[in-house]
Parts: structure tokens; sequence; C-alpha cells
């Protein structure tokens, strides 16, 4: 076969072989699309009940269900990257692959051949999928990991032309970055880190300012389990907020050399700066969508997997939440700071 193609490809036109490229995604995409949904669903994807039965067939002959939680039917592809999406699964592919190498909206845009918006909304489901295919971060007893916090600005960015009542809670910033830091301290984002031995790792919002030993608490809770050994800075809510939860504390080595080392959790830290510098300033409502997507490529940082045809793979076997029309009404995170609760 690959003789074939080299004898074919030289009397081919530069069209005819974009046109060939574009045919082998759509190929590649459908077969795995039939591949995630030959094993059937595991669970409702409206309620999460295991309990369902075969229902007929839709109007493209696919398997339905019926489930006997809430009494809805459902498919294979029902709440799936593809349910609803006029685009191609060759398209999502193209997409994918230009999430793992994090592409801007406008180049992704031009890839796929979408307009601004919808590449926008492609990212943002994507990143809702990655979420849900992290693997979850845990640290036994007698395990040891890293945590710090890291700092970022603020970001209003958004659409305030449709935001109705709600108006913009302060003036703009005349250039708006969310990497290097300034202004009031409570103006900021607090983000929680941690990385184990192994190399897991979780980054999660967490407050607006400094963090206090409740909001560390209640993010370290089911991540670090009781009798693990945690290093950390000197800031003094750590050792509270790890006692209530039966974990070990250490601190980091000082000038005079006394402590322990933080530096997986310093250069993870470097990592996810590098990796939100290109994007000119996340809005901190969808922050958590980057912290996930940010997450789910380090987990694929040491591995020779294709990371574009695992993402892929997941996309499609995958479900959402929300939906193109809640977008805009997301709630916006800490807004009671500037007395509001939404944002457009």
């Amino acid at each position: 076969m690959l003789e074939i193609l080299h004898q074919l490809l030289p009397q081919l036109t530069r069209a005819e072989k974009i046109e060939m490229l574009a045919h082998l995604k759509e190929a590649i995409a459908e077969e795995l699309i039939v591949s995630s949904e030959g094993n059937g669903p595991s669970v409702c994807p409206h309620c999460g009940c295991a309990r369902f039965t075969k229902k007929g067939h839709g109007r493209s002959r696919e398997q339905r269900w019926l489930c006997g939680g809430c009494a809805r039917t459902f498919s294979g592809a029902t709440k799936g990257l593809l349910a609803n999406s006029k685009l191609s699964g060759g398209a999502w592919m193209s997409f994918a692959a230009c999430m793992v190498d994090a592409l801007s909206l406008r180049e992704s845009a031009k890839r796929c051949n979408t307009c601004l918006s919808t590449a926008w909304f492609m990212r943002h489901r994507l990143c809702e999928v990655m979420a849900k295919r992290l693997m979850p971060f845990r640290v036994g007893k007698g395990s040891t990991c890293q945590i710090d916090e890291t700092i970022v600005n603020e970001n209003l960015s958004g659409n305030w032309t449709r935001s109705g009542s709600v108006s913009l809670p302060r003036k703009p910033h005349k250039r708006g970055n969310a990497i290097h830091v300034s202004g009031s301290s409570r103006e900021r984002i607090s983000i929680l880190t941690g990385i184990s031995d192994r190399g897991d790792c979780f980054c999660e919002v967490c407050c607006r300012g400094k963090s206090s030993i409740e909001d560390i608490e209640a993010l370290l809770k089911g991540k670090v389990e009781k009798g693990a050994i945690v290093s950390s800075d000197w800031d003094a809510a750590y050792p509270k907020a790890l006692a209530s939860i039966g974990a070990g504390h250490r601190r980091y080595c000082t000038s005079s050399g006394k402590g322990y080392k933080i530096n997986m959790v310093n250069a993870l830290h470097s990592r996810l700066r590098d990796f939100l510098f290109p994007f000119k300033g996340v809005s901190t409502r969808r922050l958590k969508h980057y912290l996930d997507w940010f997450c789910y490529v380090e987990q694929f940082r040491k591995s020779d997997a294709d990371r574009r045809e695992v993402l892929y793979s997941n996309a499609i076997s995958g479900t959402y939440e929300t939906t193109r029309r809640n977008y805009p009404s997301t709630p916006f995170p800490f807004g009671e700071y500037w007395n509001m609760s939404t944002v457009v």
C-alpha cells in the first residue's frame, strides 16, 4: 500500500493531496467513533444511573436505551462531543491536534475552517471533556508530595456589551496581564498546586487574595490522605490545614540549609506560567478550564502515546455538561467582591 502511495503522490496536485489528507483524517475519525460506540454506554448520561435497557433505534439506525432511573431515552452519542455538532469528526480531530499544541484561537479556527466564536466554544467543550479524563490526585499514607500557591491577576475579560443590568465593576486596565502580578491583593486569584513524587499534579482555583486555613483544607481533602507527608513553604496556614486532615508537614529549606526542597512544585509553577502566557490573559471565569487543560497536558508529558489521538478518543467517548447557550450565564468566581454573581 505504501509503495502505491509513493507512486501516486507525485502525480497529484497540491489541492488533490490536501483533499486526500482531509479524507484520511475523516476516515480515522469515523473509525474511532465506531470503536468507541461499539462498547455501548456504561451509565445514563442524564442521571448517571447504571440500569437501562434497549429501546429501539434512532433515525440513523443507532441503538437507543431507556434509563431505569429517570425514564429518559438516550443513545451512545447523547451529551457527547458530536451529539449536536454540525462539524464533522475530522474537524474535531483537527481541533484536538490544535489543543495538544496549545495553538491560538485564530490559528485553530483557520486550520479547522471555522469561525472564531465556534473555535472558542470547541476549546471549552474539549476542556470540559479533558477535566473528566484527568487522573485523580491521591497521596496515601507514607507517600510524599509538595504543595504551594501561585498568584495571577484577576481578569474580567468578556463581552460586556450584552451584560444588561451588569456592567464592568471597575475601570478597564490599560494592559491586562494574567502572568505578572500587580495591583491590589484582593484583585489577585490564588491557585493551589501540588505534585507528588510520582509526577501526578493538580491545579485548583483556591480563593481571592491570600488563602485561609479553610480554603486549603477544603481543596486538599480527598487528595491528601491521613498519614501522607507534605512539603510546603513557610506559610502559617499549611501546618494547621494539614494537621486537621491528619497529614504530616515539613517546610522547605532556608538559606541556613534547614528543611526540605520544593523544587518540583516550583518547576510546575514555571511550566504553568509558560502555558498561560501565550493566551495573553485568561478570564478568571474560564481559568479552571485552562488549569484542567494544563494538567491534562502534564499527564502525557513523559508519555510516548500520540496525544492528539488520545485526546480525540477521550473526547468522543466523554460527555459535557454546559451547553453553548448556557456559557454566557456561567457564574463568575468570587463575584461577591464586586457585588455581582454573573457576567456575560
